[in-house]
C-alpha cells in the first residue's frame, strides 16, 4: 500500500511538472511564432538584415554567453562550497 501511495505522488508530482513546462513553453512559443508568421514575409527580411538589428542580435547572443560562463565559473565553486558546507 505504502508503495502505491509513493507511486501516485511522485506520478502526481510529475504531471504537476509537465503542467507546469507546457504553461512556459506555450507563453515562450506563442509570441515568437506570432512575430513570424504575423508579419508580411518580406518586411520581416528586410527588418532582419538591417545593420541595425543584426548588431541588436549579436550584442545579444554575446551578453548571454558573458552571463552563462559567469554563471558557470562562479556559480559551479559556489555550490560545491555549499553543498559541502
Amino acid at each position: 500500500m505504502k508503495r502505491l501511495a509513493a507511486w501516485t505522488a511522485a506520478r502526481a508530482l510529475w504531471l504537476a511538472f509537465w503542467l507546469c513546462a507546457c504553461v512556459i513553453v506555450v507563453f515562450l512559443a506563442l509570441p515568437l511564432i506570432k512575430m513570424v508568421f504575423g508579419v508580411n514575409p518580406r518586411i520581416l527580411g528586410e527588418t532582419a538584415l538591417d545593420s541595425a538589428v543584426v548588431r541588436a542580435i549579436l550584442l545579444t547572443i554575446y551578453a548571454a554567453l558573458i552571463a552563462t560562463l559567469a554563471g558557470c565559473v562562479f556559480g559551479v565553486p559556489l555550490a560545491y562550497v555549499l553543498a559541502r558546507a
